[in-house]
């Protein structure tokens, strides 16, 4: 397949220890094989916001939430999907 694609973020410190963002991933996707004659192709959305609170445990430890909403519109109905995915993680700087 050929795929190409981009991701565009903005983060802003909106506190001394908070920092808020958003993003955005855009890709196309163009495979070989052919479905009911035509060329099979994904495009791929993936609007994001974040919020991460820094030091949240001692030793530059960060926690950071994450929503992103992912939408994949293929032309094989097997694969279109719309997803609503939230995480929540630590992080260490050092």
């Amino acid at each position: 397949y050929t795929d190409y694609g981009g991701d565009l973020g903005y983060y802003q410190n909106v506190g001394a220890d908070v920092i808020l963002g958003g993003d955005i991933v855009i890709r196309h996707r163009a495979y070989r094989d052919k479905i009911a004659g035509q060329q099979h192709t994904e495009d791929y959305v993936a609007p994001g916001a974040n919020l991460t609170v820094k030091n949240v445990l001692p030793g530059q430890t960060d926690l950071r939430f994450d929503y992103r909403y992912r939408h994949d519109a293929s032309n094989d109905p097997l694969r279109r999907y719309v997803d609503h995915l939230l995480t929540v993680s630590f992080s260490k700087r050092f």
